[in-house]
């Protein structure tokens, strides 16, 4: 896993998330890479820092760049590039955090580099708040609050709104008898969708210059985000205030087919898919992280719009929302556009519901083992509970997984890799989720003839070589500290990035700000550090292993 949030998901991660599902044609990047590297960052001394110097910088011992040209001059002239200290010094000054009375939040960071502004609306609700019978609740509601309003996509809402009260008395027999009404729930469905402005939404950013209108539903929370220039800055408040205060659930059974196939596609005809579902229920016997993101296939022919409103009225209030937004705009004037469009946002916020959350020190009394025969590689899974994001080990155990899972240098390439024993070999953290006590996943696919239980028997002694911090050079370190550096740098010099960033460090730490603190807390992680948290979690007595074969 990468060394900050948000950077480098595995495979097991995107597992934990929902599709992200397109709208209008996206981009998976604002603007490209070479967008990017034409982009220079103005800092308050006047000076212009582009991302191909501050990688320099970062690499650099001396942290000072000659030979700069002048601007206006024939003379070579030395300017010294602000250090990346300085760099996330002069961000800060940009960022603004404020909260309306109703419990909505806000988290502006203001840059003039480009003309744009990417946009995260973060729910602070995800599958882990969903209940038993009723999974995939929140991946539905997902779906269902690009549908539009009263006002954004129907065509005659009068007749829309009759045919929907309709429905709903019918779903309301839906529970005691599904086949006695699918028939007429299918027809009304289908009157229904005549009235339907497809994709109003969509094209309504779009035509306004948007670019990757999309959402994605984690185990945490739900993100919905796109990117507007700056001058539509406002256009999102009234979209995003029609999305939360007026969504209407229309073309339901549209979208449950839509999601039965994705769980189809990742799941049900997809072994990998099939593991990591058994192997969280294995790991999380109590905890809702037990629970896949999609739902369970009876589960989601289940429901009915009735429980996807009532999930919304539970979660979806100001309370639970953050909204982050990063890139030309004037915090002052966010805030007006905040109070003039959100302020009225109804919902007090329901109490939170008691999830439970193992003791820090929770691990099972003996090493779990289970496999899975299925007619797919072999592949092979060995986890343990690792504590929540918020916990004072975090950056500690970033380190760690870094150390194992960075690159050709790391230690799990050499082992593995290198050597010819497997094809693939990762360790990350954050599995399915890290608001609670997650899991940190060692995962691999051994090369054909290779025996699972030896890799895991190599990795369990790679596991315990860490636990002493005699075998952790100063080099690996500062090699290790050096990537965390260039991911910060990367994710912060990106605007989508960065608002997601801000926004995990503002739900998770309470303060967006504690993203900048976050480094200075990586760089002070020791050797010892690193040494006490692998001998405090990875212990394999404590482990859960999964055999694929």
């Amino acid at each position: 896993m990468g060394i900050l949030p948000f950077c480098n998901a595995t495979a097991a991660e995107r597992f934990c998330q929902s599709p992200k599902r397109t709208q209008t044609k996206r981009r998976t990047r604002y603007q490209g890479s070479r967008e990017r590297r034409r982009r220079g960052y103005v800092f308050a001394s006047g000076s212009v820092c582009s991302r191909r110097r501050f990688l320099s910088y970062v690499f650099s011992s001396a942290g000072v760049l000659l030979g700069q040209k002048a601007a206006n001059a024939g003379a070579t002239t030395t300017t010294k590039v602000p250090s990346l200290k300085d760099f996330l010094t002069e961000q800060m000054r940009g960022l603004h955090q404020f909260q309306l009375p109703n419990g909505a939040r806000f988290v502006v960071l203001e840059r003039s580099n480009t003309p744009t502004v990417s946009f995260i609306s973060f729910v602070d609700a995800g599958a882990v708040d969903e209940t038993d019978g009723k999974t995939g609740m929140a991946h539905f509601l997902e779906h269902l609050a690009f549908k539009g309003s009263r006002q954004i996509g129907t065509n005659n809402w009068a007749a829309e709104s009759r045919l929907l009260c309709d429905l709903d008395r019918l779903y309301d027999k839906w529970h005691a008898d599904p086949e006695a009404v699918h028939e007429q729930i299918m027809t009304l469905s289908r009157e229904a969708e005549a009235f339907v402005d497809e994709n109003a939404f969509g094209r309504l950013v779009q035509r306004n210059g948007g670019i990757g209108l999309n959402a994605a539903t984690e185990a945490d929370t739900t993100q919905y985000f796109y990117n507007l220039p700056a001058n539509r800055t406002e256009l999102w408040f009234a979209l995003e205030s029609e999305r939360f205060r007026d969504p209407v659930f229309r073309e339901f059974e549209r979208e449950r087919r839509v999601i039965l196939e994705e769980r189809l596609l990742r799941v049900d005809n997809d072994d990998v898919g099939k593991f990591l579902e058994e192997f969280l229920e294995v790991a999380f016997e109590k905890h809702p992280y037990r629970r896949p993101v999609i739902g369970y296939k009876e589960d989601i022919q289940r429901l009915v719009p009735a429980d996807v409103r009532s999930f919304f009225r539970e979660f979806y209030v100001p309370t639970r929302l953050t909204f982050v937004i990063v890139g030309d705009v004037k915090h002052q004037v966010i805030h007006d556009l905040a109070v003039r469009y959100f302020a009225d946002l109804p919902g007090t916020g329901a109490s939170r519901r008691q999830i439970p959350r193992y003791p820090r020190e929770y691990s099972p009394q003996s090493p779990k083992h289970f496999q899975i025969d299925l007619a797919s590689n072999p592949m092979c899974l060995v986890a343990y509970h690792v504590p929540p994001f918020q916990d004072p080990d975090t950056a500690a155990l970033r380190v760690l997984s870094d150390m194992l899972d960075g690159g050709r240098l790391s230690r799990l390439y050499k082992l593995f890799i290198e050597t010819g024993k497997a094809s693939s070999a990762n360790f990350s953290l954050g599995f399915p989720g890290d608001k609670y006590v997650n899991l940190g996943i060692f995962s691999a696919l051994p090369i054909p003839g290779q025996d699972m239980q030896r890799i895991v028997d190599e990795w369990h002694t790679a596991a315990a070589h860490l636990q002493n911090p005699a075998n952790i050079t100063d080099k690996e370190l500062e090699r290790v500290r050096k990537r965390v550096r260039v991911s910060l740098l990367n994710a912060i010099m990106n605007n989508n990035e960065m608002a997601g960033l801000l926004g995990k460090f503002a739900l998770m730490k309470g303060d967006a700000r504690e993203l900048f603190r976050f480094l200075d807390r990586l760089e002070a992680v020791r050797r010892e550090d690193v040494s006490r948290v692998a001998a405090l979690y990875l212990k394999p007595e404590h482990s859960i292993t999964g055999f694929m074969v």
